[in-house]
């Protein structure tokens, strides 16, 4: 989050998407568990039938690097894109 001061109050806005955030998460994670295809096995294997689907066909066609932007438009209040209509 980085601060905006505005006027007496505060607002943040997030610096990286959540996607960007629980991806960061989990590269620190990897760094830390010591054994780091163990740890690669035992994510994939708690992982859903559908949910190991999709990291295979991620891993053979990334998506996009381009996602919207945390507050554009679009955006809730929580900062996620909401889906188009």
């Amino acid at each position: 989050m980085r601060p905006h001061i505005d006027g007496r109050a505060h607002r943040y806005r997030a610096v990286m998407t959540r996607a960007e955030s629980a991806a960061q998460m989990m590269q620190d994670a990897m760094s830390r568990g010591g054994d780091t295809e163990l740890v690669l096995l035992r994510f994939a294997g708690g992982l859903s039938e559908d949910m190991r689907d999709r990291l295979k066909g991620a891993l053979v066609e990334p998506a996009p690097s381009s996602e919207p932007d945390c507050d554009g438009p679009g955006a809730d209040a929580r900062g996620s894109a909401r889906p188009a209509r």
